[in-house]
């Protein structure tokens, strides 16, 4: 398993096959336990939701390594259901270190940066609430006026 970081340097095509790779990590990691739903639907976000709450009850309990695996499959789980559902172009974002999906070029952007979310959620909690943090792009990119330019953090 390759966990991204910020020395990594990948290209686009590289970037996206990473994501979707650990994506689909994820995916079959947990798909026993949710019999099956993450199928990388919009719907799916509520599953990732409650491992995430999971993940969060057990945070003391999980090693650098183990917390640094899980960031990485399930934020790459995230991105996934944007971009298969929504389209767009996975770029390195040099401000915080790791990729970002921009959706809807050249009419519009809708941006996600998604794995210091995942942090903030096994950190803080339900008060980080990822499928809150995933409708509001979801609604943007269904909503988006021409010319518009929005960034998820």
């Amino acid at each position: 398993m390759k966990v991204m970081n910020e020395d990594d340097n990948f290209d686009q095509d590289d970037l996206t096959r990473h994501i979707a790779e650990n994506a689909e990590l994820c995916s079959n990691h947990f798909n026993e336990e949710y019999n099956g739903k993450l199928d990388f639907s919009l719907e799916s976000i509520s599953v990732i939701e409650e491992i995430l709450d999971q993940v969060s009850n057990r945070k003391a309990n999980i090693d650098n390594e183990e917390r640094s695996w899980l960031i990485n499959i399930i934020g790459a789980y995230i991105f996934e259901v944007g971009r298969l559902n929504f389209g767009g172009k996975y770029y390195w974002y040099e401000p915080t270190n790791e990729p970002i999906l921009v959706t809807g070029q050249p009419a519009f952007e809708v941006a996600i940066v998604v794995l210091q979310k995942v942090v903030g959620r096994i950190d803080n909690g339900k008060e980080d609430s990822i499928t809150f943090f995933f409708q509001g792009y979801v609604d943007s990119v269904l909503n988006a006026e021409p010319g518009a330019s929005i960034t998820y953090f």
